[in-house]
């Protein structure tokens, strides 16, 4: 059998030989087609997935575009902003200082307000007494109480030496 089955292959004019030709020709064919079939399916689905990464690939080109030019937008907002925090720290910082240094004022000029009534109330007080002294020497000499009136006596030279050293003359 072994030699006859060679024959068919060496004696194409045979007509088996002819018939096996045909067989493995449609044979071929018909494998060549099944092959073609689903290689040409599993060529769409990647051309497809492909189409797809393209189009996801732009899109994410797109959004990458987008979102550093939002990212850029924000870089300078955030500049402007530090600048004007920046800007506000040091007018807080003058501020401060400016109200530091009024407080300082403040406490002065208390102080000073404190000094002058010390001074008004010694004065006054001085004022008071020289009055009641005053008072007392009008009644021991008898001096009428109206400016216009003379008095009958004069106080004598000691009292008005001590008036006048009380007084600072």
């Amino acid at each position: 059998m072994d030699n006859n089955f060679f024959e068919y292959f060496t004696h194409l004019d045979s007509r088996e030989g002819i018939y096996l030709w045909m067989v493995m020709l449609i044979a071929f064919l018909f494998g060549f087609l099944i092959a073609y079939l689903l290689r040409s399916g599993k060529i769409r689905r990647i051309k497809k997935e492909w189409e797809t990464s393209q189009h996801s690939g732009q899109t994410a080109t797109t959004q990458l575009s987008t979102l550093q030019a939002q990212l850029q937008q924000r870089n300078k907002e955030l500049q402007e902003e530090s600048q004007q925090r920046v800007a506000l720290m040091d007018k807080l910082s003058n501020l401060e200082n400016d109200k530091r240094r009024r407080l300082q004022e403040v406490v002065s000029l208390n102080q000073q307000i404190e000094e002058l009534s010390a001074t008004i109330r010694n004065h006054e007080a001085a004022y008071t007494q020289l009055q009641a002294e005053l008072t007392a020497c009008q009644e021991q000499t008898n001096v009428p109480r109206q400016f216009g009136d003379t008095p009958e006596r004069t106080p004598s030279d000691s009292q008005v030496q001590a008036l006048n050293s009380r007084l600072g003359k």
